[in-house]
């Protein structure tokens, strides 16, 4: 053995190189008390519970504390100050264990609160936000882990000593909120909705052709993209009034409702004639308040007039192809029996370039259980390929065979038709449950 200097080095003296080399002594680390230490966080544990249900309850009867008349605040006055020390220590507590529950206990007490509407949700996340209890992150870090509401997403103060547990709590709480708020105005717009609809009094026919009197349009909502950020534009059910002149909005319900009611207040109105142009009016001398909402109006029946006569369409086109039907959608899609089935894609299709492909189409497709080398084998095609609108012929430019389906989930077929078949079932599936969970409601 040779030392870096190439001089022997006789095994005698291997043990004085290597003390020569060893590293300096390393401390004596004892592990013997583990099992008291996590008695004691077993402990801590415990408490922080107790932390979490205090503040959870301590913030609500602070909360009734501010409603009292002016001589029960005095006479409160101590113990309120007393609380809210309580409160702040605990919120900036040395024990990260405690810090943790009190932050709990915070987003408990608040994402239970008895709200009514996206408002009032919005005006708490935003006041959370202004005192530090929540931090909204940049639109250019959206990506970010945190609590998403209404297309912005916030985190809690790193104070709070959050992991991925934590984070995981409170985006379930935030989330059972929205789902409470979504749906209580869902019904509340679904009510009006319904009240609107019983006002109209004109036929699509009539009102295009000017025939005073009020109609009802239903505007779906619309997805858009602005500066790169997909966005949606919000529908709802519209009330109008025309003379056969102009065009008047009375109310609406959904999203549109709180524009349609300032525009009513602003006095806005359309010329009737306007809404045979391919652009919004621009009405010389209005103030530009009141010039948008005559735009918006304009857009919102365009878009109702649009998605009305797509829906004709859809429906004299399953007019011509319902009669070939053998099987349906359900028996198709879930139980994979063979025949020819009218599939039904419903919204707008996503190509992997992320451009949108054909909306809201449908096509005729057929399952049919042949014999080969003995075994049976199940395949799939498109139905008159020929017939298919020159969108769809475009689109499934590349799925025109016969295929053979493997699985129970359209493999073996090609992009896009297997990804398009697996999207109907998916909505099929869907209305399938709802329509269960409906007729057990019933029973």
């Amino acid at each position: 053995m040779n030392n870096k200097n190439n001089k022997p080095v006789r095994l005698e003296n291997l043990k004085e190189e290597w003390e020569k080399r060893a590293v300096p002594e390393l401390p004596e680390i004892k592990l013997d008390n583990i099992a008291e230490v996590e008695t004691q966080a077993e402990k801590i544990s415990q408490a922080a519970k107790q932390v979490r249900v205090w503040v959870c309850s301590t913030l609500g009867q602070l909360d009734l504390a501010e409603k009292a008349s002016r001589q029960a605040k005095e006479l409160m006055a101590p113990k309120v100050a007393e609380a809210r020390k309580g409160l702040d220590d605990l919120f900036g507590h040395e024990l990260v264990a405690y810090r943790r529950a009190a932050w709990l206990g915070l987003f408990d007490y608040e994402f239970s609160k008895d709200l009514h509407s996206r408002q009032e949700v919005e005006n708490l996340l935003e006041e959370l936000a202004k005192k530090g209890q929540l931090q909204l992150i940049p639109e250019e870090e959206t990506e970010g882990d945190g609590f998403k509401a209404y297309g912005k997403i916030y985190t809690a103060p790193t104070n709070a000593g959050f992991e991925e547990p934590e984070v995981k709590e409170v985006r379930k709480t935030m989330s059972g909120l929205l789902s409470r708020v979504f749906e209580e105005t869902g019904k509340k717009h679904a009510e009006k909705a319904k009240d609107l609809r019983g006002q109209g009094s004109l036929l699509s026919q009539e009102f295009l052709a000017g025939k005073p009197g009020k109609y009802v349009l239903e505007v779906p909502a619309e997805k858009t993209v602005f500066n790169g950020r997909e966005l949606w534009r919000g529908g709802g059910t519209l009330l109008v009034e025309t003379d056969g002149e102009d065009v008047f909005p009375l109310d609406a319900s959904g999203s549109i409702e709180g524009a349609m009611k300032k525009a009513k207040d602003l006095g806005v109105f359309l010329k009737f004639y306007t809404l045979e142009r391919d652009r919004p009016p621009i009405v010389p001398n209005l103030d530009p308040e009141r010039g948008k909402k005559v735009q918006l109006l304009w857009y919102l029946i365009k878009r109702a007039s649009r998605a009305e006569e797509k829906s004709a369409r859809l429906v004299k086109a399953k007019e011509a192809l319902i009669s070939r039907v053998t099987v349906s959608c359900q028996e198709f899609f879930l139980e994979q029996k063979p025949g020819i089935c009218l599939a039904e894609f419903r919204g707008t299709w996503q190509n992997p370039d992320g451009n949108p492909g054909p909306a809201d189409f449908l096509f005729l497709v057929e399952r049919t259980k042949e014999e080969e080398g003995g075994a049976e084998k199940l395949y799939v095609r498109i139905v008159d390929v020929e017939e298919l609108p020159n969108q769809l012929n475009g689109f499934f430019a590349q799925c025109l065979d016969k295929y053979v389906e493997k699985g129970n989930k359209f493999e073996g077929l090609p992009y896009p038709l297997r990804a398009v078949l697996m999207a109907i079932y998916g909505q099929v599936l869907k209305a399938s449950q709802g329509a269960e969970k409906a007729e057990a409601i019933a029973k």
